[in-house]
């Protein structure tokens, strides 16, 4: 009986060992450089969410603010808190749904400036971790780890 209780308490904390890593790379995804903007070859600016969401704000874009912050910041984070707390259920999927829509936005922006000859545009750190950490939250590891020291558990 002890033993049980033992590897449960192990998968719990590697669970949110997990989701604590998961919280730092999502952490370096929102503040690292996502994109470097070369303009006519000479002049180059590397930006992250954090000075995205700065530029919207400061150039009153309150509308692409709002949304951009919710969808890139608030949303991971969000969905991150109910997993620690195991809170599943009909808000966690639609978190899950727009909790992505960041990746498709900067996407959109690296086309862009593919699409014009006078700049150009090139991933950034920033955005290996984003992509990182929100991939880590699709595959949600830590429900993986939860359910296989569980597992172990029973069989003990």
């Amino acid at each position: 009986m002890f033993s049980i209780l033992q590897t449960v308490n192990h998968g719990k904390l590697l669970a949110l060992f997990i989701l604590f890593l998961e919280a730092i790379i999502l952490y370096f995804g929102v503040t690292l450089p996502l994109v470097r903007i070369n303009h006519f070859w000479i002049f180059k600016e590397e930006q992250s969410l954090v000075e995205i969401l700065m530029i919207f704000y400061q150039h009153n874009e309150f509308i692409l603010f709002i949304i951009i912050s919710i969808m890139g910041f608030v949303l991971p984070f969000l969905k991150l808190l109910f997993r620690a707390f195991e809170l599943d259920g009909k808000v966690f999927n639609v978190i899950s749904r727009f909790s992505s829509l960041d990746i498709f936005m900067i996407a959109i922006l690296i086309f862009i400036g593919k699409s014009i000859s006078l700049i150009d545009v090139n991933l950034s750190p920033g955005f290996y971790f984003l992509c990182f950490g929100i991939i880590m939250g699709l595959l949600q590891i830590d429900k993986i780890v939860r359910s296989i020291f569980s597992d172990k558990s029973l069989s003990d």
